[in-house]
């Protein structure tokens, strides 16, 4: 684009509003505003290239005025936005960034311009939008027609960069609305995160365990880069989702040196980290453990395996991740074919057994076990449960035991959590006995429990909560009399 284009078309768009509709005077004044700011540059201009451009507008201006049917009009429209669109392009190239801003500007009021005047020409010749569609990236905008309420920019949406949006609403006949206030989706996040540290790497008979410390910044996930020895260069990456990874394809014996890159979710990348390398270690010379199981009970998950005939001590490890890296929970080899994890967390965990030789070295893994936890492996049983009464019946103080309700009513015992206590539990154990007569123990998942006192009398109702693996806790006792 010559110099002197600009001037030229900055000159179109004064002219533009004359004969536009009312609805998008605004709008295109706006536009021709916001490009006045764009013409202004220090290249000499091109008076023989402006003149050409002037006589091509004002055949186009004359066309618009004689053919009556908008169809000029939304031509002229639409070469105005595809020249704009090539002014900000070519500002860009030549490193304009005033210009370049100025003629961005005119392009969200033009967009605006031909969604109201320029669609519904083009669906009444069923012609498709011919809105630039192939601009560099910075100029890239985008049309398209929905029948809800909602619309996902997603093939082409670049979150580095800042969009603008309009919506215009269209009736059966081809009619459209006045376009709406602008939305954008604010400045482009383009600050990485922070670098990542304390990147460890430890060789095992499974793989290399890599680890490091998770970022408090904003990261998506992260990038681990690879080289092993002899290598120039790292290759990758491994994309992790969690703060380590499994490289179960390390080889055996050689060194591999571990990198870490944070990702942020507008794709910005962290520095790299100082990395960290491990050897994967041959298996020691004895049978690796076979029959692993993992069944979770309330206050652990045991781990058991058969003994192998060549090996007398046994490492157990564990993970949450499926590629994550592996945690030693046996510091010292146990000498036994069962381990009681006790630390088992909520959720899925993995388990391997690897047995031990007398030299302290592994043998090749076992097969991998899973267990599946619906709460942490807790030491202690449920605490007692908060009970109250439902009317009409009243809990026995040490001043009023007055009866209630009446043989052959229903009484119903509320049972809730004490304060504070968020321990996920399975149910509770309940039992009404007094008056001559005795519920015997029931268990229910409810929070909720009705019984029927077959006589008047003094009842006392006892529940204790049930974890979800049935381990019953203490129980709470309430007192009420049966008038």
């Amino acid at each position: 684009m010559a110099q002197g284009q600009p001037a030229a078309l900055g000159a179109t768009l004064d002219l533009l509003p004359v004969t536009a509709p009312a609805a998008v005077q605004k709008e295109l004044e706006r536009a021709a505003a916001a490009f006045e700011r764009a013409t202004r540059s220090r290249i000499a201009a091109d008076h023989a290239s402006a003149r050409a451009l002037r006589r091509s507008v004002q055949a186009v201006w004359r066309d618009t005025a004689s053919r009556g049917d908008g169809a000029g009009l939304a031509m002229l429209v639409d070469a105005v936005l595809t020249a704009v669109a090539h002014a900000a392009h070519w500002h860009r190239i030549h490193r304009h960034a005033q210009q370049r801003a100025a003629a961005e500007q005119a392009l969200v009021h033009l967009q605006a311009v031909s969604a109201y005047i320029a669609e519904p020409v083009r669906s009444r010749l069923g012609v498709r939008l011919l809105v630039p569609s192939k601009l560099p990236a910075e100029e890239h905008r985008k049309n398209a027609r929905v029948t809800d309420g909602s619309y996902r920019d997603t093939p082409s949406f670049d979150v580095t960069k800042r969009w603008y949006y309009r919506v215009v609403a269209g009736d059966a006949a081809g009619n459209t609305s006045v376009p709406s206030a602008t939305a954008d989706t604010g400045v482009p996040d383009v600050t990485p995160p922070g670098q990542v540290v304390g990147v460890q790497a430890v060789g095992g008979t499974a793989g290399n365990n890599v680890r490091w410390t998770a970022n408090a910044d904003d990261t998506a996930h992260y990038e681990v880069w690879t080289r092993q020895s002899g290598q120039e260069k790292f290759t990758g990456p491994q994309v992790v989702l969690g703060s380590s990874w499994l490289d179960a394809a390390a080889p055996v014996g050689g060194a591999v040196e571990y990198r870490v890159n944070a990702v942020d979710t507008a794709g910005n990348v962290s520095p790299a980290s100082v990395s960290a390398a491990a050897v994967r270690p041959a298996p020691a010379p004895v049978s690796a453990p076979q029959s692993v199981t993992a069944a979770p009970r309330d206050g652990s998950t045991p781990v058991t395996w058969a003994f192998p005939a060549d090996a007398w001590k046994f490492h157990v490890y564990r993970r949450t991740d499926p590629n994550g890296a592996w945690t030693l929970l046996t510091e010292d080899p146990t000498g036994a074919n069962r381990f009681e994890d006790t630390t088992a967390p909520a959720g899925v965990a993995y388990y391997y057994v690897a047995s031990v030789d007398a030299a302290g070295a592994d043998s090749a893994p076992s097969a991998t076990v899973m267990a599946d936890r619906l709460t942490p492996a807790t030491a202690t049983a449920p605490q007692a449960p908060v009970l109250s009464l439902k009317a009409p019946y009243a809990e026995c103080t040490a001043n009023d035991c007055s009866g209630h309700g009446g043989a052959g009513q229903p009484v119903t015992i509320t049972m809730s959590r004490p304060a504070g206590d968020s321990r996920v539990i399975g149910g509770y154990q309940w039992r009404v006995f007094g008056g001559g007569a005795d519920s015997g123990y029931h268990q229910t998942s409810d929070s909720t429990v009705a019984w029927t006192p077959p006589r008047s009398g003094f009842y006392v109702a006892e529940v204790a909560s049930v974890d979800v693996y049935g381990r019953v806790g203490a129980a709470t006792q309430i007192e009420f009399m049966v008038a």
